[in-house]
């Protein structure tokens, strides 16, 4: 009788600690699932806010968006209105960075969520002008992206 109790307490022991690995399991795998949604939220957060300040900055200085200005400029340190502009697309190309780092560089993702190719070729004499420290800046897929943007 004493083997038949300590096999069914040995039965039993066994079974909750296979029920709490489970459990443990599950718990470390719904809250990886949570921090990863909860990052993707935040981040997704940060792009609005960001896209959100340059829209801004747009209205607040529409000559920034004129292609008469943006073809006036030769030199992007001449002056302050020249320096706020190189400034403008430093920041917008950023944008456009973190943008194509949270979909993983997926183009249709990112087509999806924003129309790059209005602000690529708004600005592309500045991009053109600046490649050699863009290509310093940013990884060359997101240089290839941005290229393949261009009309």
């Amino acid at each position: 009788m004493s083997d038949s109790i300590s096999a069914q307490v040995g039965t039993s022991a066994m079974g909750f600690w296979d029920t709490t690995l489970i459990v443990g399991v599950f718990s470390v795998l719904a809250t990886a699932v949570l921090f990863y949604l909860g990052n993707r939220i935040q981040a997704k957060a940060k792009l609005d806010d960001a896209l959100n300040n340059l829209l801004n900055i747009g209205i607040q200085y529409p000559k920034l968006e004129r292609e008469a200005f943006i073809k006036s400029i030769t030199d992007y340190e001449s002056d302050d209105e020249a320096m706020r502009y190189n400034l403008y697309c430093i920041a917008w190309f950023n944008y456009l960075h973190q943008l194509f780092k949270y979909h993983c560089g997926k183009v249709d993702k990112i087509h999806a969520d924003f129309n790059c190719s209005e602000v690529v070729n708004t600005h592309k004499n500045w991009w053109e002008n600046n490649y050699k420290e863009n290509f310093k800046s940013y990884k060359p897929e997101f240089i290839t992206f941005i290229q393949s943007q261009i009309k």
